[in-house]
């Protein structure tokens, strides 16, 4: 089902949607937003990939002499959150929206309990992607350092099937991200930025 955009409303910073569930199953909900340019100082593009977890992409500035360039990053963020209506599991929760970057589960949550192992893919323009950072973290224990840099539970590198692998340590709501920044082959912008996120909820 697609949503109407009439049932979107914003309360207290925050963007809610009002939907009816349909059948008994393990559900899934996706958001895709529309691109927006941001213009960077060279300061400030620093902070913003420490925020991101991309400390690849300064090493990279560096080496080719660019990190005293000011930067315009075009970005977009894909947001999926898995949910149970009922009892009944069912393989919805591994539907793949087609998204730009998304994360996949490969064993349904709302079957893990805690000491399980969850398998997670990463999808980029569709395929599997090697060596990219995932973090993931629970019950709201995500957070940055002073200088910005991501602080979570987990912190894993997909493998060279684009999957990554984490052991269920607590139950409670648990919070997947990650980020993919490439050369833009564009010319409005200087990078193409993805974000992906994933959440769900691990019963005791």
């Amino acid at each position: 089902m697609h949503p109407d955009t009439s049932a979107w409303y914003e309360e207290n910073s925050q963007t809610i949607l009002n939907i009816k569930t349909g059948k008994a199953g393990t559900a899934i909900f996706g958001i895709s937003t529309l691109p927006r340019i941001n213009e960077y100082t060279p300061k400030i593009f620093v902070e913003n990939m420490k925020h991101e977890g991309l400390l690849d992409v300064l090493v990279a500035r560096k080496k080719s002499g660019e990190d005293s360039n000011p930067v315009k990053k075009k970005y977009s963020k894909h947001v999926k959150a898995i949910f149970q209506i009922g009892d009944k599991r069912s393989d919805d929760y591994k539907t793949v929206f087609g998204y730009p970057i998304e994360l996949i589960p490969i064993n349904n949550p709302y079957s893990l309990k805690i000491g399980d192992e969850l398998s997670m893919k990463l999808l980029i323009n569709g395929k599997p992607k090697e060596d990219i950072m995932v973090y993931a973290s629970y019950n709201d224990q995500h957070g940055y350092t002073k200088d910005g840099t991501p602080i979570d539970a987990f912190k894993v590198r997909t493998n060279s099937q684009g999957v990554v692998k984490i052991k269920i340590t607590e139950a409670g709501h648990w919070y997947f991200r990650t980020v993919y920044m490439m050369k833009n082959p564009e010319k409005d912008a200087d990078y193409l930025s993805n974000s992906a996120t994933l959440t769900f909820e691990i019963r005791k």
